[in-house]
């Protein structure tokens, strides 16, 4: 029931009245069956039939799972790489921590990974704070990509002193139905951002951030 939780806003009622007419429909044809002539190999075939139930209904929700995660992709990673190939001017660089989809249909020469999955450096970074914000932070005053590509969720405090002070500028938004993957279910958007490196200083500054440069 607890891995069902996730489901609550797609299929999982769905799946719950399948998996309960299957364990109603086994326990009568067993009672009925053992009334007749019972048996440890009846019981332990009944004990069985009530384990292939739930392999069953887990099964459909996993195939759930599977085509949501896909859709979640999709409708996030692999939208804002075409979008970036098809709006942006060619050699820009923006950094994101999604490398795999959005590296593959957008320009993966001008990616800049935010969270070190391929630049060892980024993950250097991390290790010293532990805090997403400010490795971001430490990456865009590095770098200068002229892009940022994320979840606001991932980078809160950032996203909120950036815009607030001038440095991020929304351009784009990718939104998310039905959530499984991209971070937690409460996010529900994915956002292009241009940086207006003018203003880095201010957000530095005002989340009392030292930088090493």
């Amino acid at each position: 029931m607890n891995w069902s939780l996730p489901f609550l806003d797609q299929r999982s009622a769905t799946d719950l009245i399948v998996y309960a007419m299957l364990v109603a429909i086994v326990t009568v044809a067993a009672i009925v069956a053992m009334r007749k002539r019972y048996s440890f190999d009846m019981f332990f075939g009944f004990l069985m039939m009530q384990f292939l139930c739930f392999a069953v209904v887990e099964n459909m929700q996993v195939a759930t799972e599977y085509a949501w995660d896909i859709k979640n992709i999709n409708d996030t990673q692999v939208e804002i790489g075409k979008w970036i190939s098809r709006n942006l001017p060619v050699g820009i660089s923006y950094a994101t921590n999604d490398i795999g989809a959005m590296g593959y249909y957008a320009p993966a020469d001008t990616l800049v990974d935010v969270m070190g999955l391929i630049r060892p450096e980024s993950a250097t970074e991390y290790e010293k704070t532990l805090s997403p914000d400010i490795t971001c932070l430490w990456v865009l005053n590095k770098w200068r990509p002229q892009y940022l590509v994320c979840f606001n969720e991932w980078f809160p405090h950032l996203v909120h002193d950036g815009m607030r002070l001038g440095m991020l500028e929304p351009i784009h938004t990718a939104n998310i139905e039905n959530n499984l993957t991209c971070g937690s279910p409460g996010v529900k958007m994915m956002l292009v951002y241009r940086v207006d490196y003018s203003h880095i200083g201010d957000v530095i500054s005002q989340a009392r951030i030292h930088l090493d440069e």
